[in-house]
Formats: C-alpha cells, sequence, structure tokens
C-alpha cells in the first residue's frame, strides 16, 4: 500500500496565505477562492529544496489534472492527511 498525502480546502487556504505571508517562491499566485471547496486535493509530489527547509509540492486541483505548486514547510507537510493506496 502507498501512503498519498493530501488537502483539504481548508488546509489549502492556510498554506496557500502561509505561503504568502512567509514569502515563499510558490504559492503567491493561487487563488483557492477558485477551488472546489468540497474536493480534496492530493500532493502528487514533493520534493525538499533548501536543504530540507522547505518542500515544493505538486497539488494536483482539476478533475482535468492541472496541478499547482506551493512551497510548504516541513512541519506543515509532515501534519497533511494521508490515505492508503493500493499499488
Amino acid at each position: 500500500m502507498n501512503k498519498t498525502k493530501y488537502l483539504d480546502w481548508a488546509t489549502l487556504k492556510k498554506l496557500v496565505s502561509k505561503a504568502k505571508r512567509l514569502k515563499l517562491n510558490r504559492g503567491a499566485s493561487i487563488n483557492v477562492w477558485l477551488l472546489d471547496t468540497l474536493k480534496v486535493f492530493p500532493v502528487a509530489m514533493a520534493i525538499p529544496l533548501d536543504d530540507g527547509q522547505i518542500f515544493r509540492c505538486q497539488i494536483v486541483g482539476g478533475e482535468d489534472g492541472k496541478f499547482f505548486f506551493l512551497d510548504v514547510l516541513p512541519k506543515d507537510f509532515n501534519r497533511l492527511k494521508s490515505v492508503s493506496l493500493p499499488a
């Protein structure tokens, strides 16, 4: 079983505002108000940057497979919910 991390809309909104406040590279152009509040957003990929100071996460945001990137602090990344998926 693979564990996949995901965000709900409220968590995504908090992390985007935190990225804007901390002036992280990614996240400033994300408009969470255009996203569906009832969906969950899976983290497709997460890469540690700056010696592990941030994670650059690729988040799937639409039904058509469109994605966006968001920089997240490690403590926030470790708090994300996860679900087990069959391989």
